[in-house]
């Protein structure tokens, strides 16, 4: 049997295209996975700056009501980027209840402490 040379004309082309366009597919696929990634990682991160920030208003407003055991004026405070605005919600016998929210970039914190009245200690967290 005598093979044809020109039978295979043509066959190179449409296989480049085929395995280059499958190059891409995947390549685009990985591409938005990273970026994917990236733009969680970030929430977390401005989730957590945000997390330490309502905190440190709660340390502000305890030195403050140390200082000052009647002052019920909220705290505002920016730290890092991020606003924080620590206050007064509610005095009873068993404690003194904050609340802190701070905002940042797309996120937003909300955190309830009760304090002791004498010490100015935490005594409980709600978030």
């Amino acid at each position: 049997m005598k093979r044809r040379i020109g039978a295979q004309q043509g066959v190179a082309l449409p296989l480049t295209l085929i395995v280059t366009m499958l190059m891409m597919v995947l390549l685009t696929v990985l591409l938005s996975q990273v970026v994917n990634h990236r733009h969680s990682s970030m929430a977390e991160l401005q989730m957590a700056k945000a997390q330490y920030a309502a905190e440190s208003g709660f340390a502000r407003m305890q030195q403050h009501l140390q200082a000052e055991p009647n002052r019920r004026k909220p705290i505002r405070t920016a730290i890092n980027g991020i606003e924080v605005i620590t206050t007064v919600i509610e005095e009873e016998d068993r404690g003194i209840h904050l609340r802190s929210v701070a905002k940042g970039k797309g996120v937003q914190q909300t955190i309830h402490v009760i304090l002791d009245p004498d010490t100015m200690n935490i005594r409980q967290w709600k978030r």
